[in-house]
């Protein structure tokens, strides 16, 4: 009698574990912040495997750590659970205040419980200007000199790049001709050589400055016209 009871509580904790899910319900994955601002930025985040689906989902933040949805927050609606592995969503962010240091999280609630992402901590950019185009000097018909100026680094930012671009229209990018003088380390003035110019062409130049979330901050533009041959 005994080793029926002891296979009959071996077969119903064998029903019991099938119909138990012990997955995590959500694994949120890679968290990536760009677009960065003084007061917006833009936030995607990876959830992987959702093993139920969701009604609620979005991101909270606050200049506090660990923020909650209590806090600031934005809703992105119900989310069904998918075959993908993966499944990725972007929010805008926005109303922050300049020169602030912010913590935000992915959530997303499931069954009536909340689940939070790892925090992601990030400075907005201050409002006033950081980098300067100043003057272009010594232009001939192929080449020309240029100075910037930058204005200042704010703590709290990593920069990986800056120098001039130039285009024969107005608002020049970094896609367009370039030079790279590598990650500034401190404020003040600095020469680009611009080369492969065009003779009596006119051009538009911007000084430049990469953070390292990827936004590029430009100055003011300034223009001039190479000399003809």
């Amino acid at each position: 009698m005994k080793k029926y009871i002891w296979i009959g509580c071996l077969l119903m904790m064998h029903l019991a574990c099938q119909k138990l899910d012990i997955r995590p319900l959500t694994i949120f994955g890679n968290a990536t912040l760009s677009q960065l601002t003084d007061q917006t930025a833009k936030m995607t985040t990876e959830m992987v495997d959702l093993a139920e689906n969701a009604t609620q989902h979005g991101y909270c933040w606050a200049t506090t750590p660990n923020p909650t949805v209590s806090n600031t927050k934005v809703e992105l609606g119900a989310l069904n659970r998918s075959a993908e592995s993966i499944i990725s969503f972007t929010s805008d962010i926005t109303g922050l205040t300049p020169n602030t240091r912010y913590y935000l999280r992915a959530y997303v609630q499931v069954a009536g419980e909340i689940f939070y992402s790892e925090q992601v901590i990030f400075n907005t950019l201050e409002t006033s200007p950081f980098i300067s185009a100043n003057s272009v000097n010594n232009i001939n018909n192929t080449t020309a000199e240029t100075q910037g100026n930058i204005l200042r680094l704010q703590t709290g930012i990593s920069y990986t790049q800056y120098g001039h671009c130039w285009a024969t229209q107005t608002g020049p990018t970094i896609n367009d001709a370039k030079t790279e003088l590598g990650q500034p380390t401190a404020a003040g003035p600095f020469t680009s050589n611009l080369t492969g110019l065009q003779a009596a062409q006119t051009y538009f130049v911007r000084a430049y400055l990469i953070i390292s979330t990827g936004e590029v901050i430009y100055s003011n533009e300034l223009t001039f016209t190479t000399l003809s041959n």
